[in-house]
């Protein structure tokens, strides 16, 4: 009982090591290119990419690069809440008042 109990253990942190291993994380901020440090939500979208509602715009992250997305004109506001994909792949982002939707 003792040899079987040892036997998985040791395979338990066999497969711990290796799962280790699958993931790599990286921080981000703005010396990386993203709108801001103060990120309200984040999601991926069906292409891969990483979208980061923050207060200071959208930024869409492709893994390697960042490219920042604000609004123009008289009224907008770029403190954004959410960002969301639906099911037909329509990207949706909401600021204070308004909803938007991102045209690929």
């Amino acid at each position: 009982m003792r040899r079987l109990f040892l036997t998985l253990l040791v395979l338990c942190c066999a497969f711990t090591v290796n799962a280790y291993g699958l993931y790599q994380f990286k921080n981000v901020d703005v010396k990386n290119g993203l709108s801001d440090n103060y990120v309200r939500e984040i999601t991926r979208d069906s292409y891969g990419f990483m979208w980061f509602a923050t207060i200071n715009g959208l930024s869409r992250y492709d893994g390697y690069v960042f490219k920042n997305y604000t609004l123009r004109g008289q009224g907008t506001n770029n403190d954004f809440f959410h960002v969301q994909e639906s099911a037909d792949n329509t990207l949706w982002v909401s600021s204070t008042n308004k909803v938007y939707t991102y045209d690929r």
